[in-house]
């Protein structure tokens, strides 16, 4: 019998729970980056402040993995930057990493980012997939196989691939990216199967809203998980609890809503999508929801910074009226810095 020389047996059962209990020492070695392990896979987060940092992690990691007799596999290794494709001004990207390829896609636990946060790439893989087992799904009925039990393989196959991982990456489809979900059921309901009146799918609904109930299913599940269990490692940013001293109605949770939340659950009651390019304002006065003058100054002010901290330095305003107490004159000059910290610090009291 050979000597097992390494940490984890490849291939084995309890090969990936041994890498979780293995890997729990492996942390990032600057404030601010983030290494997300699950089973045999590790993801290094690193924020835009901290770029200069990249080399600083790879070699943590290449420390650590030749401390616990493992080796780091250069050649599967990737390079992904993110940023919004929305913007005017286009980002600056810093140098490759040598021996790690820079790419514009990556695989994330069988879901497909694009560096752009676009999910038309893992869209289109769904779709192919759905369309390999069709084909697949049409062979088995030309030998026989009763629609009934080709409709169980539909549901058990096709189903599954659709709503995995779904709450990941549905809020990032865009409607073009829906169309072409729906009509893989539209597909399957036409060969007969994928049967109409399964309760998975809704009974009565449209093909529009069955994709779309069973993703808020999903993100429902995953809620209420979350919301019960501590250990989560999405528990840590769920948003504070609310103490309420009314005798309302039962809330499904006690935690605070943020006004991004509270938005878009008013487009939701109204029917409106962000697609219909309908200002939170206007969304607002067709529901009559009216907004005290505190609110006002508050979104206002909030704009205001923000175009500041986005202006160049060259662009910046010079000259700022402030009413100051005491003997301060009443005109000052201030830099971009102070600008947001004055105006934070009294949204704050």
């Amino acid at each position: 019998m050979q000597a097992i020389s390494a940490s984890i047996v490849q291939g084995s059962a309890v090969g990936p729970a041994s890498y979780v209990v293995n890997a729990s020492d492996l942390q990032a070695v600057t404030v601010g980056n983030v290494l997300c392990k699950y089973a045999d896979d590790t993801y290094a987060i690193i924020a835009p402040d901290n770029v200069h940092t990249r080399t600083a992690e790879l070699d943590n990691v290449k420390a650590w993995a030749n401390m616990n007799n493992l080796r780091l596999n250069l050649a599967k290794c990737a390079e992904i930057i993110f940023y919004d494709s929305r913007r005017k001004r286009q980002p600056v990207l810093p140098s490759p990493l040598p021996n790690v390829p820079r790419v514009q896609s990556l695989k994330i636990l069988g879901v497909t980012f694009s560096s752009k946060l676009s999910v038309a790439e893992h869209v289109c893989n769904i779709i192919r997939s759905s369309a390999q087992t069709c084909h697949a799904l049409r062979l088995l009925r030309a030998h026989g196989m009763v629609n009934a039990s080709l409709q169980v393989v539909c549901r058990a196959i096709i189903t599954a691939k659709l709503i995995y991982a779904a709450s990941a990456w549905w809020g990032l489809t865009t409607e073009a990216d829906r169309q072409r979900l729906e009509a893989i059921i539209r597909r399957g309901k036409r060969t007969d199967m994928c049967s109409g009146n399964h309760p998975t799918l809704g009974l009565g609904l449209g093909l529009g809203l069955a994709i779309a109930e069973l993703v808020e299913r999903a993100d429902d599940e995953l809620f209420d998980k979350v919301l019960i269990n501590s250990g989560h490692v999405l528990y840590s940013i769920l948003p504070r609890e609310t103490v309420s001293t009314y005798a309302l109605r039962r809330r499904r949770h006690n935690r605070e809503l943020s006004s991004k939340t509270v938005k878009s659950c008013l487009r939701r009651i109204l029917g409106v999508t962000r697609l219909a390019c309908m200002r939170n304002t206007d969304v607002m006065d067709r529901l009559n929801v009216k907004q005290d003058i505190v609110q006002r100054l508050q979104t206002r002010r909030l704009r205001f910074f923000g175009h500041v901290v986005r202006m160049p330095p060259e662009r910046l305003p010079l000259l700022y009226r402030l009413a100051w107490s005491g003997r301060r004159s009443t005109t000052q000059r201030m830099t971009k810095e102070t600008v947001v910290r004055l105006g934070t610090g009294r949204l704050q009291k």
